[in-house]
């Protein structure tokens, strides 16, 4: 039997360390390093909590006050045009993705986007969740009209792409369906599950990949 009572620690439970054993390079870093390192796990899991909010609140259609917020505008304008919240868009097993709030009432098609960081957000995950839409479900980009936006730092803004450009994106999606899965699992806004998810299944290809560190730049470029 073992010598120690172990301790349950019920609390942590479905819980991540902003310093845990898993992503262990932190122990290398300087104070500074580190202080900037705590700031941006700190900054992402606070975005993923603000994504399940927002979720929840676009689910029950529950408006909230007419300010300037990004989230309260984010909100707002899903619930008023009638969009779907954390809807996921697949090509193939390796080529999918959740769109933060879509919907299509034809032929308009709409993507918003909440991002919580402080540098201004590329567009081209929105593209991408558009592209992902019209291969899905068969649709045309040429005879639609598609509008996206980003929600971020009290502003929106708002990209109308051509069905020519959209078309040249899902031909590079079609062309890329061989990419490894990994890309995509680590992609995604789970953080940082997302990322260990990787990790773990490199490492039954591999047991001498170490893949966490990697991951964590699209897992949290996702959010």
């Amino acid at each position: 039997m073992d010598n120690v009572i172990w301790n349950d620690h019920v609390d942590l439970r479905g819980k991540h360390a902003l310093l845990s054993p898993s992503s262990h390079f932190w122990i290398k870093y300087d104070p500074q390093k580190l202080e900037n390192y705590i700031d941006a796990m700190r900054a992402t899991i606070e975005g993923t909590e603000l994504h399940e909010i927002a979720s929840m609140l676009i689910r029950k259609k529950i408006f909230l006050p007419n300010t300037s917020d990004s989230l309260n505008r984010f909100v707002n304008d899903a619930i008023a045009m009638g969009m779907r919240s954390e809807q996921p868009l697949k090509y193939s097993k390796n080529i999918f993705g959740t769109a933060d709030a879509i919907s299509f009432y034809n032929p308009v098609l709409r993507v918003h986007d909440l991002k919580t960081g402080k540098n201004p957000a590329n567009m081209d995950q929105l593209l991408i969740y558009a592209a992902l839409f019209c291969l899905e479900y068969g649709y045309d980009p040429r005879l639609l009209e598609i509008e996206l936006r980003i929600y971020q730092n009290s502003e929106i803004r708002i990209e109308k792409p051509t069905g020519d450009a959209m078309l040249e994106l899902m031909n590079k999606i079609e062309g890329g369906n061989a990419i490894n899965p990994l890309i995509g699992s680590a992609g995604v806004s789970a953080v940082p599950m997302a990322a260990r998810v990787s990790q773990v299944e490199g490492a039954k290809a591999d047991p001498r990949n170490f893949l966490l560190m990697h991951a964590m730049g699209p897992n949290v470029a996702g959010v």
